[in-house]
């Protein structure tokens, strides 16, 4: 069985493309970016791999770290189901219940395990699609960068639509690919609960969600996601999350080379361009974020949001010009790592992640929820 005329729209990050195909679903219409900002999803991570640790190959830098489902489940209203069964059988009974009660399924997954069969669409682009081309690049890049590591990762969310036990397949929808995708259901419960080792080990995790029959005002939920952000960005006790991040980041980077082995440097700086430019949507997910603050200075008729917007989608601009420069220098790592023009772009990274950080926080005033 199959969910029937299931919405899926191409998105960038597949836990808040996975989130809102859910709700359009259920007849809720949301953009990506407007779920992305509302979870409070912008951050960023910089976690150098551990000279002791054989799984951990490349540095880890990404500019979400918390997409938090809990978060604006409670913002939007949203009844969430969230599971981690122990067995393989448990797990897969969960998600089978919940297709049969024409619930879509979102899944937690190791991407590499199944990605041999994913397949593009062959049908002519429309204007709201990226060119088939574009899609094929998506599968051809993970198989290049994960080619290049002896672990896989496991922190992937994927979309279950339907199965056939009797064929031994699972229909599933990938963020960066327009066309249901079919794999065999043994795969995917690989997959979920990986027998090797693992980066971030899916555990089987099913999320399941039920919206109410009418969505609050955006106007609260809008404020308390940016407050919430901003707060954690800038105040993170973590020193490898938030602006102390960017900050480490900017003071390591020079020192990279007498930091980890060369393969491990390779391994980063090729990644830093995957994270940034093929799964972060340009810049680290800055420019998503600058299309949320857009729509929500439309909503609330907000002026200051609509320049922190602009200043977003530049400092995205700054980062993809970061990581491509890395990228490009990946086989020359301590040249690379002494660019000049790299280290001056991070300096500046610095301070202008840390001014629009604290503008925002400046404007942000909380009140009380108007139902």
């Amino acid at each position: 069985m199959i969910l029937s005329q299931y919405p899926h729209r191409l998105s960038i990050s597949c836990r808040s493309g996975s989130l809102r195909d859910v709700l359009e679903y259920h007849g809720f219409l949301f953009s990506e970016a407007m779920i992305f900002g509302l979870a409070s999803a912008l951050s960023f991570a910089y976690v150098r791999p551990s000279p002791t640790s054989m799984n951990t190959e490349f540095v880890l830098i990404n500019g979400s770290i918390h997409f938090d489902y809990h978060e604006i489940s409670s913002l939007l209203r949203l009844h969430y189901s969230n599971h981690f069964p122990r067995n393989d059988s448990d797990a897969w009974e969960i998600a089978r219940q919940a297709i049969k009660d024409k619930q879509p399924v979102l899944l937690s997954a190791s991407l590499p395990i199944y990605l041999p069969y994913l397949k593009t669409s062959q049908v002519p682009s429309s204007i709201s699609t990226p060119k088939n081309e574009n899609q094929q690049r998506f599968i051809e890049q993970s198989q290049q960068i994960f080619s290049r590591l002896r672990t896989p990762v496991g922190n992937h969310i994927t979309q279950l639509i339907g199965y056939d036990e009797d064929k031994n397949e699972a229909y599933i929808l990938e963020n960066n690919i327009s066309i249901v995708q079919t794999i065999p259901l043994t795969v995917l419960t690989e997959s979920r609960n990986p027998k090797i080792e693992c980066i971030k080990s899916p555990n089987n995790e099913v999320m399941i969600f039920y919206p109410p029959q009418k969505m609050p005002s955006l106007n609260f939920a809008i404020n308390t996601a940016i407050y919430r952000m901003v707060h954690s960005f800038l105040y993170s006790s973590y020193p490898s999350s938030g602006w102390k991040a960017i900050k480490n980041l900017k003071d390591d980077f020079p020192n990279w080379p007498e930091l980890m082995s060369n393969d491990k440097l390779q391994n980063s700086l090729f990644m830093m361009h995957y994270l940034s430019e093929t799964t972060g949507g340009g810049g680290f997910y800055r420019k998503l974020y600058s299309r949320f603050l857009f729509e929500a200075a439309k909503i609330l008729g907000d002026t200051v949001l609509l320049e922190c917007s602009t200043e977003y989608r530049e400092i995205a601009t700054m980062w993809r010009h970061v990581t491509n420069l890395c990228m490009n220098g990946a086989l020359q790592p301590e040249k690379t790592t002494r660019n000049p023009e790299l280290l001056e772009l991070l300096n500046i990274l610095v301070i202008r992640e840390y001014d629009l950080a604290k503008k925002l926080e400046a404007h942000i005033k909380l009140g009380k929820e108007n139902d």
